[in-house]
């Protein structure tokens, strides 16, 4: 069990910079003899987890990998599962949730309480992913690596390669994939014959539970495809980006009684998104810059306010074009995100994204989808062969 931090403040700063240009194999490397065998790789379906599988079963062969079966995942997730350890001869660590917390859930909501608000979905969302993970994290791991990239959703727009995950007890994050586009993962994946989800085929690009989850239309952004009925919601769960709406809080420590803390849930851990009025907040600690008016997610570019960011961007600058800021403004509640990564000085930022409350029993799941993201960004990158860091 971590009871201290593995990175202090100043050397994940540090490490943040030295490795935000280095290519995902070096990372993994570092990453993994660093802090083996303390740490494993999340893995729910996405076509990132399997490449970041590939590459680190290349490093070693005592990989760990771990999956959170929430008992609503489809069968090609545990095909896929089976797939990774007949390729790699690895055992997936499959998490469960506690089957008190589930039915007493079920018992006071039903099995598709997801469908009834946005509280309602984060509860189950707590329930069978949040929890199982924490507990995970806390009792077993001084780190874990994930598939996030930058350019996923707009609350992922500033994770670091290497970084303090102050959400989960301070040990270390590893996001080795944080500057790749989807195309850089999928090249990957068909150089090197690596095995996907099946349900990348039927036109599904994000991959999550079952009955959240479905294939998206053409033009839609690449998280349309989750939590489709709620509208202008965010599409996160809660393991990566804490989410506090004032509502389903209450439910959850009903479930959870007296043991809390036991099971997992961290009651003193700083909400990351909390809903104010008719706005989402996003509240990441200590940040220290912010901004301009014009340089707002739907821009298409991050600013760079810290002097370790532009440093490691200059290394990268004969690799990836540049784009110039949109002069579009929506009319959608802001989102305020202060950047609480690490130590190292934070980014304040500012993203139109928009979410508005949803009234209970107000969703009912039509068929009719959410517009995409103003949030969704591309990138281009030159024809440059080597994506090395230059000295």
């Amino acid at each position: 069990m971590t009871d201290h931090l593995v990175l202090d403040e100043y050397e994940a700063g540090e490490l943040s910079v030295e490795y935000d240009a280095e290519e995902p194999q070096e990372v993994l490397k570092w990453a993994l003899e660093r802090f083996s065998p303390r740490i494993a790789i999340s893995e729910g379906g996405g076509a990132e987890g399997m490449v970041i599988i590939d590459m680190a079963s290349r490093i070693r062969d005592d990989v760990r990998v771990f999956m959170m079966d929430t008992g609503r995942l489809p069968q090609e997730t545990y095909d896929l599962v089976q797939k990774v350890q007949d390729r790699y001869g690895i055992r997936v660590e499959m998490l469960f949730p506690e089957a008190s917390h589930v039915q007493g859930m079920v018992a006071k909501h039903g099995p598709n309480l997801m469908y009834d608000s946005v509280d309602m979905r984060l509860l189950c969302c707590q329930v069978r992913k949040v929890l199982p993970l924490n507990k995970f994290l806390h009792e077993q791991l001084d780190a874990w690596i994930t598939g996030l990239r930058r350019e996923q959703w707009a609350s992922r727009a500033e994770v670091r390669k290497i970084e303090i995950d102050h959400d989960h007890f301070g040990i270390a994050k590893v996001n080795p994939l944080a500057d790749w586009t989807k195309e850089e993962v999928w090249d990957y994946i068909k150089d090197n014959d690596v095995p996907y989800h099946e349900l990348y085929d039927k036109g599904y690009t994000s991959i999550g539970c079952a009955p959240c989850t479905r294939p998206i239309e053409e033009g839609e952004d690449n998280r349309a495809g989750r939590w489709w009925w709620e509208t202008n919601a965010p599409k996160e769960c809660g393991i990566h980006c804490a989410i506090y709406t004032g509502g389903f809080e209450h439910e959850l420590h009903a479930l959870l009684g007296n043991n809390g803390h036991e099971n997992g849930h961290v009651e003193e851990s700083t909400p990351v998104i909390t809903m104010n009025g008719d706005d989402v907040v996003v509240n990441l600690e200590d940040a220290e810059h912010k901004v301009p008016e014009d340089a707002r997610c739907e821009s298409g570019t991050r600013s760079a306010s810290t002097s370790s960011r532009r440093l490691s961007r200059s290394r990268r600058s004969s690799r990836r074009a540049t784009h110039a800021p949109s002069t579009r403004r929506s009319r959608s509640p802001r989102i305020r995100a202060k950047c609480r990564r690490t130590s190292r000085p934070r980014l304040e930022s500012s993203c139109r994204l928009p979410w508005k409350p949803v009234a209970p029993g107000a969703c009912t799941a039509p068929p009719a989808f959410a517009p995409s993201s103003p949030c969704g960004r591309k990138r281009r990158r030159d024809s440059t062969p080597s994506r090395r860091r230059t000295t």
